[in-house]
């Protein structure tokens, strides 16, 4: 048996040496649920970062009718394309850190369409495919504020709609801007910001009978905001040059708006502006006044609305909304003003988490002081959407 087993020895010991010199298998790094920021983030391996990925499909199609002519422009209602479609793609990217100055957040939401640019020409060439930055940032959280640089929602914008309104909606004009804001965050729900925002980004610049020169500055908004449990609130206003060839002037917008949390978990929404030059900041100027008429940059142009609208959920799968918008604008040098109003109606089903669908009616109408300035429009649309 001893001999047997000094035998055994002497063969395995080589053995053993030749497995020290075998490559070690580095240990595997798993992806690790991060919770930190809510649910959908990961930590990015070998990185303190959290990182969550989602996205959303898009598939609507629409008929429109009326007065295409006054309302939308280009050529006679016979090559207005009534039917459309439109499919857009979503993907987003939501990065979550913690560091030694705070929490810094990147942000990116790609966005990609298929569908009609202009309807108001034959669909004789296919729907072009366009590809878009909806949204990009960064924001870095510190003890005393928040600091935000990118493509994100101008901070002059407060209640936009409750609708789907692609085609037909009410005069809404909020929109993506490029911006550069500090925001100081006071207990209570409280929020003072100031942002140098680039109005090109979102065609804010209202060109009327005169037209704008290049850009020399950008706007600057002011923002002051509560939330709290019954809802939130919001005062702002925007400073911005108008600059011409034959001499520049001063634009500004002013509005104020509240949101109201109801029972069984429906709101109510509002928000009014007036704006003097800067029209573009309360209207989508439907009617094509403008900033300015000229012949110099202190020639303004004005406007004032009104927006608003309910959202009821009315089952746990059904939900529905009504929403509506007044404006009126004048021509400050020939006097010639606008009044626009429209209301959208819709309603939604959710069969499952994440996928809706439902239709939605809207209507448009132009009241022009000219012969040849009034119109309506009025559309049907369905949407199916899938968040994921």
């Amino acid at each position: 048996m001893r001999a047997f087993l000094l035998g055994s020895a002497a063969v395995l010991l080589p053995s053993a040496a030749a497995a020290a010199d075998l490559p070690v298998a580095e240990p595997v790094e798993y992806v690790r649920i991060c919770d930190v920021f809510g649910a959908g983030f990961f930590y990015v391996p070998g990185t303190d970062s959290c990182l969550k990925l989602g996205g959303r499909v898009r598939a609507e199609m629409h008929w429109v009718d009326g007065d295409p002519d006054v309302l939308i422009g280009g050529g006679p209602n016979s090559e207005f394309n009534n039917f459309s479609t439109r499919v857009r793609g979503n993907a987003r990217w939501d990065s979550q850190t913690s560091t030694a100055i705070g929490l810094v957040r990147a942000y990116i939401d790609l966005e990609i369409t298929r569908g009609p640019v202009d309807y108001t020409e034959p669909g004789v060439e296919p729907y072009p495919t366009e590809f878009d930055l909806l949204y990009g940032f960064i924001e870095i959280k510190t003890d005393h504020g928040i600091w935000t640089m990118g493509t994100q929602d101008s901070f002059f914008d407060f209640y936009s709609s409750d609708d789907f309104g692609t085609r037909i909606d009410i005069d809404d004009n909020t929109d993506e801007f490029n911006l550069f804001a500090y925001s100081f965050v006071a207990p209570g729900g409280w929020k003072a910001t100031l942002s140098a925002e680039d109005p090109d980004t979102s065609g804010r610049r209202l060109d009327g009978a005169d037209d704008y020169e290049g850009l020399q500055a950008p706007d600057l908004v002011g923002a002051l905001r509560v939330e709290q449990a019954w809802g939130k609130a919001q005062v702002m206003g925007v400073v911005g040059q108008i600059h011409d060839v034959n001499g520049d002037g001063l634009g500004w917008a002013a509005a104020a708006g509240f949101s109201i949390n109801l029972p069984r978990e429906a709101t109510f929404g509002t928000q009014f502006g007036y704006a003097d030059g800067r029209l573009g900041y309360i209207t989508t100027d439907p009617g094509g006044i403008g900033d300015f008429a000229g012949p110099d940059g202190e020639d303004t142009n004005q406007a004032w609305m009104g927006r608003g609208g309910f959202y009821v959920p009315l089952t746990a799968t059904i939900a529905g909304w009504l929403d509506g918008s007044f404006t009126h604008a004048e021509d400050n040098t020939n006097g010639d003003e606008y009044d626009y109003w429209a209301v959208v109606a819709g309603a939604s089903w959710t069969p499952a988490e994440g996928l809706l669908m439902g239709p939605e009616f809207g209507y448009n109408n132009i009241d022009g002081d000219d012969a040849g300035e009034d119109g309506e429009l009025w559309g049907l649309m369905w949407r199916f959407e899938r968040e994921f």
